[in-house]
């Protein structure tokens, strides 16, 4: 079964930057997740972003943050008149926040301020061009696409500068909008296992997962575990598995051709009319009608779809 996890080797590379165009052959990006952070900013058109679930369009001068951990997928958009497909050109920097250093001791951890910053809703993660008039963010961009290509003498010492340049004005617009870093809450001991927790649902969400044995694995209570997990993730445990579940759920629905008991399967559900039920809680339409919509709206024929009318069980 294919992970939603997506390796950097943050040891050799602990920054990536590169130009991604929506004609390319890499486009969309499907749905994945890492431990380092990603930046995107949109040069010219527009595009469609998932980012820890929600919905976000992007147009031109728009930046988005996927904080570390966060479910991320990068779709076309479409000319709601037309139903064109919109073109549109971004760039994207990746970065391994531990590999940042800034010689101020003053100045905290830009880890510790990201990671508090994904729990803090007040913390935006789409930051408009008027948020970005005073800062240069575009050349901040290229700058490290052009150092991460040529990787020339002290590349690396360039990229922690301009890459740090950034962070720092996206939390000053946060400063603006009324979060101070410094109030932030740094991340305590047990987060570092907490964090791991998510690799490990990842790669075992088609089987079955006991709450007590996650917490267990942490050296820690259920209710510590619990408590811990929601105020680290924003949702239960039990939650995060239905939702890593339903994310590799749709992506087996929109872009392969099994059917669905194959499908159930893969994402550790037996009984298939609950898990309709549960894909259309999650994702507002049932499998059928998603599949069918996506190959409609990409102007493919509708072939071997879901025959589910059986299995819905009624009210």
């Amino acid at each position: 079964m294919n992970k939603l996890y997506e390796y950097l080797d943050t040891v050799h590379s602990p920054y990536e930057a590169f130009v991604m165009e929506t004609n390319s052959s890499f486009f969309p990006v499907r749905k994945h997740w890492h431990y380092f952070i990603e930046l995107l900013y949109v040069k010219r058109g527009q595009i469609e972003a998932i980012c820890d679930g929600k919905w976000y369009t992007l147009h031109e001068g728009e930046l988005l943050l996927c904080h570390s951990q966060a479910i991320h997928e990068f779709l076309p958009s479409r000319d709601t008149a037309t139903g064109e497909v919109i073109p549109g050109q971004y760039l994207v920097i990746q970065c391994d926040l531990n590999a940042l250093n800034i010689g101020s001791s003053y100045v905290p951890k830009f880890r510790y301020i990201f990671q508090s910053a994904r729990q803090m809703p007040e913390c935006k993660v789409v930051f408009s061009a008027e948020d970005l008039k005073d800062v240069n963010a575009e050349w901040l961009f290229h700058a490290c696409i052009r150092e991460r290509h040529f990787g020339d003498y002290g590349y690396t010492a360039l990229l922690n500068g301009y890459i740090s340049d950034l962070l720092i004005q996206l939390i000053r617009v946060w400063r603006k909008d009324g979060v101070d870093p410094q109030n932030l809450q740094y991340v305590k001991a047990e987060d570092k296992e907490l964090s791991m927790i998510a690799e490990y649902i990842d790669a075992h969400s088609n089987q079955a997962i006991r709450v007590q044995d996650l917490a267990e694995m942490c050296n820690m209570s259920y209710s510590y575990f619990a408590k811990n997990f929601r105020d680290y993730y924003g949702m239960s445990c039990k939650e995060y598995i239905e939702y890593v579940r339903m994310n590799k759920a749709e992506e087996l629905v929109l872009f392969t051709d099994y059917d669905l008991n194959y499908i159930c399967q893969e994402i550790g559900y037996f009984d298939c009319s609950h898990f309709i039920k549960e894909y259309k809680k999650h994702k507002g339409v049932t499998p059928k009608q998603h599949r069918m919509r996506m190959r409609k709206q990409k102007g493919e024929e509708v072939l071997n779809y879901f025959d589910e009318n059986d299995l819905i069980q009624k009210e």
